[in-house]
């Protein structure tokens, strides 16, 4: 078996090096030739895979270890009796812990309570029922929307746009629907924008068309709008730098991009591999990520937002993400340092990763529920 496979998708070598000969390639296929005779592309969000590149070749799967998939023409793949793989869900949680970091954060440096505020998340899938977990457990009171989800009868309590648009903090997590009923392209545009609680939080890390970040900027200037989180952007990697000191925090689609959610990415599209051509596989994804646990002693101050931030922070500081992204107004070739930033992405291990000691029982259970490691877990 022949096994063509982007090298920058972790584990790559060490998951897949016993089923056949592997070809590494990296971030995108130079040289069509080497598909002609493969089985199986394992691929990330740096290619496309279309009938462009896959015609006259003999794959029978196609995986990519991402939870989005604008980058697959699925409609080929199944015209073609092609298996397709996803990732869908493996960056769930390392989303939700960006989302978290960038609230505490906003609130931390601008003395802001988070006390009796809300919530408001829109698209409930896999990253937003995190979010949810976690929002509650700082304290944030919450409200969902998901048409979708609402329509086919879901069990939750769904609120309205027009709800969500009444929120101090809204985070946007819905998958990239260009037409029809649940289309989101464009979703928060001047019109929404416009109707925005006064002093509200936005924060997008689903897809950079689906608000509107020129009339976010501008929301922002006439203080409808007080802080911006954008973690997605127009035109990537082509982004508008000149936006960046409007935006509070700003980073290169590196939300779901810790080094645990990547890993989860590998082993799914693993499992559906060795599924697919009936293999058997003895990699074990705890056993590689539990390699290294982090110890933090945390002394409980009252207040319990700084304590969590405190903690988050020491392991995730997001101002080192916004800081290197800002770097990109005195960089020449912009696209190409935007790539790099995501391409050569540090090792953010998340909060499971670290066991929190502290003598403070109700803290501790506050931590527990974030998902740190304790004597509770």
């Amino acid at each position: 078996m022949k096994i063509v496979i982007d090298s920058n998708i972790l584990f790559a070598e060490k998951l897949f090096k016993d089923f056949g000969e592997l070809v590494l390639y990296k971030n995108s296929v130079s040289d069509k030739n080497i598909l002609k005779d493969a089985d199986t592309l394992l691929c990330r969000s740096t290619m496309n895979v279309d009938s462009e590149l896959l015609s006259g070749t003999k794959i029978k799967f196609v995986g990519t270890a991402t939870s989005g998939i604008e980058h697959i023409d699925k409609l080929y793949l199944d015209k073609s009796n092609i298996k397709f793989a996803d990732a869908k869900g493996s960056n769930s949680n390392s989303v939700s812990e960006y989302i978290i970091s960038s609230i505490l954060n906003i609130a931390i440096k601008n003395n802001l309570s988070l006390n009796n505020k809300t919530l408001g998340i829109v698209g409930w899938g896999n990253v937003g029922k995190k979010v949810e977990a976690k929002a509650k457990v700082i304290g944030l009171n919450v409200i969902v929307n998901d048409p979708p989800l609402e329509d086919i009868g879901e069990n939750k309590n769904f609120s309205s746009i027009e709800e969500v648009l009444e929120c101090d903090i809204i985070t946007v997590h819905t998958p990239l629907i260009k037409e029809g009923k649940y289309k989101t392209e464009n979703l928060f545009d001047s019109s929404k924008i416009s109707r925005l609680k006064e002093g509200t939080i936005f924060i997008n890390s689903a897809r950079g068309i689906v608000a509107d970040e020129i009339e976010l900027v501008k929301a922002k200037k006439k203080g409808i709008i007080s802080h911006i989180v954008l973690d997605v952007w127009k035109n990537e990697p082509e982004i508008n730098f000149k936006l960046l000191d409007h935006i509070d925090i700003a980073t290169p689609h590196i939300a779901g991009h810790s080094y645990n959610g990547k890993a989860s990415g590998s082993f799914m599209i693993l499992k559906s591999f060795c599924d697919f051509f009936r293999v058997e596989t003895i990699a074990n994804i705890n056993q590689i990520l539990e390699e290294e646990q982090n110890q933090l002693q945390i002394s409980c101050t009252g207040n319990i937002e700084q304590d969590l931030y405190r903690a988050i922070s020491s392991i995730y500081n997001i101002e080192i993400d916004d800081t290197n992204l800002r770097k990109i107004i005195f960089i020449d070739d912009k696209i190409s340092y935007f790539k790099s930033l995501r391409n050569n992405y540090w090792k953010r291990r998340e909060f499971s990763n670290t066991k929190i000691d502290c003598d403070d029982k109700k803290l501790i259970r506050y931590f527990s529920e974030l998902g740190f490691k304790t004597d509770l877990s």
